[in-house]
C-alpha cells in the first residue's frame, strides 16, 4: 500500500502565499522589538557612561517633574527615590527601599 501526501515528508515544501505573509509580518514585528531594545540599551549605556566618568554633582533639591530645571550630571535623593539629571532639564529616577 502506498501512502500519498500533498507534501514530501523529507523535503520541506515552499511556503504558501499566506504563510509568506505571516512570516513577513512576524519578521517586521521582531525587528521592531529589537530596534526598541537596542535604543533603550544605548540610552542606559550613555547615562551610566556619564556617571562613571565622574560628571555628576550631589545637589540638595529634588525635581518636582521630569522636565524640571537641572544640569546634566546632578544627583539628588529623598526618602523614596534617587534622581539623576541625564540631560539639561531631563530627569530620571529610581525607587529605593529597605531590605533585610
Amino acid at each position: 500500500m502506498e501512502l500519498k501526501t500533498d507534501r514530501n515528508p523529507i523535503l520541506p515544501s515552499l511556503p504558501t502565499e499566506e504563510e509568506k505573509g505571516d512570516f513577513d509580518r512576524i519578521t517586521r514585528f521582531r525587528k521592531g522589538q529589537l530596534s526598541i531594545l537596542r535604543d533603550t540599551m544605548e540610552n542606559i549605556y550613555d547615562d551610566l557612561e556619564s556617571l562613571l566618568k565622574g560628571n555628576f554633582r550631589l545637589v540638595n533639591k529634588t525635581p518636582p517633574s521630569v522636565s524640571a530645571a537641572g544640569e546634566a550630571g546632578e544627583i539628588c535623593y529623598d526618602s523614596s527615590y534617587i534622581y539623576i539629571c541625564v540631560a539639561d532639564s531631563s530627569w530620571k529616577r529610581v525607587a529605593i527601599g529597605t531590605w533585610a
